[in-house]
């Protein structure tokens, strides 16, 4: 993957947030478009959060507790590229993360995992997910 990959990759929220917001714009609708890191949620997801990360250590996959954000990103175990990981927790536990590498070669070596899921989602992926064993 080149810089300029990454970039073009990258650029697809700020263009996908523009052209959504010009036809809303034409249609009568007023938009402000924003980026995500613009818009400030406030969340109180610490306990979920918690669980999750918990949950990610117990099984091996080390992980430390963000401080905010919508998303855990997490290092993955040595051996794997962030696709066969993700591939191996979706076929042994039914499972679905994101393999950072589709972030751009910089997201390589990660995982990332949802908060805006609603509670009862959240607690039956970490139920399957603590079956899970890195070496199976």
């Amino acid at each position: 993957n080149s810089p300029e990959t990454d970039l073009v990759i990258t650029s697809g929220e700020q263009v996908s947030v523009a052209l959504l917001s010009m036809i809303l714009n034409k249609k009568g609708i007023k938009t402000i478009p924003m980026l995500g890191w613009q818009i400030p949620i406030i969340t109180d997801n610490s306990y979920g959060r918690a669980k999750i990360v918990n949950v990610l250590n117990s099984i091996g996959v080390k992980t430390s507790t963000p401080k905010a954000g919508l998303y855990i990103w997490t290092p993955i175990p040595d051996g794997f590229t962030s696709a066969q990981f993700a591939t191996k927790l979706l076929e042994e536990v039914d499972v679905v993360v994101t393999p950072g590498n589709g972030y751009g070669s910089a997201g390589e070596g990660y995982i990332r995992l949802s908060l805006t899921i609603p509670d009862d989602q959240i607690d039956e992926g970490l139920n399957r997910l603590s079956k899970f064993r890195i070496n199976s």
